[in-house]
């Protein structure tokens, strides 16, 4: 499964890339909505877990954007918060 992860706290990163890897999945990551937006122009992404609050756009506003995308508009979407 190919999963992107958006997050701006570098060791949440770290520990979900370490745990995807571990059981098979391929991971992607981004550390803002921006750079995640970007990222799904270029890679196909079976699902994405999300921070919600996120500086430059929160997780809020990047779902609602990747909703907005045909090709992203049914992919499952996860919200992660500490």
């Amino acid at each position: 499964m190919r999963i992107l992860a958006v997050e701006d706290e570098p060791e949440y990163l770290e520990m979900l890339e370490d745990v995807m890897n571990s059981v098979g999945h391929t991971i992607t990551i981004a550390t803002d909505g921006f750079q995640a937006l970007e990222k799904l122009k270029n890679e196909r992404i079976d699902v994405i877990l999300s921070d919600v609050k996120m500086p430059n756009m929160d997780g809020i506003e990047f779902h609602k954007r990747v909703r907005a995308m045909k090709d992203y508009a049914n992919t499952p979407f996860i919200f992660l918060t500490g």
